[in-house]
């Protein structure tokens, strides 16, 4: 799906995206998670903070894609260590939309909707990243599943004008699809 499509959802989206990833701020969170999952974790951070903040605004896109795996990799091992970390799947699934894995984005999403059901940006994240698959139906179930883990107006009212930017960008797919076979 082209990435315009998407672009409709992301905006509304910034109202609700989980706080910044940070080693000190995962620290802090964390502390009785176990020293191995805080050195893969805070490591597999590092490199993604480095391949995001530093090396991607530099236009170094190689080097952004090594910091990105580099956290991968670490990720990975502190999530073998710790597969019911929140803040491994969250982390890793940042990672995974920054590379553009949605497969893998969303995967990580959803099973943070399983650990922690009150997360409601992590239904928004997932359903971006399906939307980004052209999987519009399963995108708006997630948004559907956020609906019912809260009552808050100001969530509501964000999740309804998701829902509507969803309906378009699966429009506007639709229409760019009938297009290329003309």
């Amino acid at each position: 799906m082209p990435h315009k499509v998407v672009v409709l959802l992301v905006f509304a989206v910034g109202m609700v995206l989980p706080p910044a990833l940070s080693a000190a701020a995962v620290q802090a969170a964390s502390p009785g998670n176990g020293r191995a999952e805080s050195d893969h974790l805070q490591r597999g951070l590092a490199s993604f903070e480095r391949g995001f903040f530093e090396l991607l605004p530099a236009n170094r896109k190689a080097e952004a894609e090594q910091a990105f795996g580099a956290a991968t990799r670490e990720l990975k091992l502190a999530e073998a260590e710790h597969p019911d970390s929140i803040e491994v799947h969250r982390a890793l699934a940042r990672v995974y939309a920054v590379r553009r894995n949605h497969p893998a984005a969303a995967a990580h999403y959803r099973r943070l909707t399983e650990l922690d059901p009150l997360d409601i940006d992590a239904y928004i994240l997932a359903a971006v990243s399906l939307a980004e698959m052209g999987r519009f139906a399963e995108a708006r179930g997630e948004l559907d599943r956020a609906r019912g883990m809260t009552d808050d107006p100001d969530a509501m009212e964000s999740l309804d004008v998701l829902c509507r930017r969803l309906t378009r960008a699966e429009m506007q797919a639709g229409e760019e699809k009938g297009g290329r076979h003309e």
